[in-house]
């Protein structure tokens, strides 16, 4: 008796070992790794009631496909490269895990000599520039909810690059340094410029420090800007196609010479282009 007693007690022990490893098979962990100034395309199986995406507690946008999910998670390019998870839950219940490692990436410095009035904005002027800042923020806080595109950014500009994105300037002698967060193609007056991906117009401005600047809302909170234009072509609310011009080069606003700054916002995170093109290349790959 109770040999036959010990037996019922290991296979009862057992079916509730095996019952609560189906339970937690129902959540599963991803590894992902990203870089300062990089994004990383994710996409999940649809099916959850109530999805919702979060990275670092604070929710993020999420296009619900039907039969899938997809995010975009971007890191700083002032990173602390420290790790972090993101979470994908139907309402409280989580459905997937993924763990980031930040790696570190090295950024190239570059000493720059320009003239004094270029290096500090006049007092005069300041007042503009924060408005055009709190402009911009604002912008960048709404974003559509589907993703525009249907397959892989491009390059606005296949010409030479004169400042890559993530270097790290040293004005005069060190009395300022800063970084570009851009990508610096050159480009003559009149230069025609076109929508690096399809998506909705949602500024179309004349800018002190940028010039005539346009913003491109691809949705999910990704967006590209084009900045320093002698024209822009279109108007806030227009659908804009990828490869349709948008504006004419130019060198308006605080620069030196013609040239097209191309930039990309993600979510708040100032992203390489060149990395959205292959992260993007690499998300639409049949």
């Amino acid at each position: 008796m109770k040999l036959k007693s010990t037996t019922r007690l290991l296979a009862l022990t057992y079916s509730v070992t095996v019952f609560c490893n189906f339970a937690f098979a129902e959540e599963s962990i991803q590894q992902e790794k990203i870089r300062p100034g990089e994004v990383k395309f994710l996409k999940f199986p649809g099916g959850a009631a109530h999805p919702n995406f979060s990275c670092r507690d604070l929710r993020l946008p999420i296009q619900d496909s039907k039969d899938s999910y997809t995010v975009a998670v971007s890191e700083s390019y002032f990173s602390k490269l420290e790790p972090f998870q993101c979470v994908l839950k139907d309402d409280e219940k989580v459905l997937t895990r993924i763990n980031f490692t930040v790696e570190p990436k090295v950024f190239a410095h570059e000493n720059l000599h320009v003239d004094s009035t270029r290096v500090v904005v006049p007092e005069e002027i300041k007042k503009r520039v924060e408005a055009e800042l709190a402009l911009v923020k604002q912008v960048y806080a709404s974003s559509l909810d589907t993703l525009q595109i249907k397959e892989p950014f491009i390059s606005p500009l296949k010409s030479k690059i004169t400042s890559p994105f993530g270097i790290k300037r040293n004005y005069n002698h060190g009395k300022k340094i800063g970084e570009h967060l851009g990508i610096d193609f050159r480009a003559g007056v009149g230069k025609k410029i076109p929508a690096a991906n399809r998506g909705k117009v949602v500024l179309s401005q004349e800018f002190y420090m940028a010039g005539n600047i346009i913003i491109i809302d691809h949705g999910i909170g990704i967006f590209t800007v084009y900045n320093h234009l002698s024209k822009r072509l279109v108007s806030v609310g227009d659908i804009v196609e990828k490869g349709q011009v948008v504006g004419l080069a130019g060198k308006t606003g605080r620069v030196s010479g013609p040239h097209l700054h191309w930039g990309v916002n993600i979510q708040g995170n100032l992203v390489d282009g060149f990395n959205l093109i292959d992260e993007s290349t690499r998300y639409f790959k049949p």
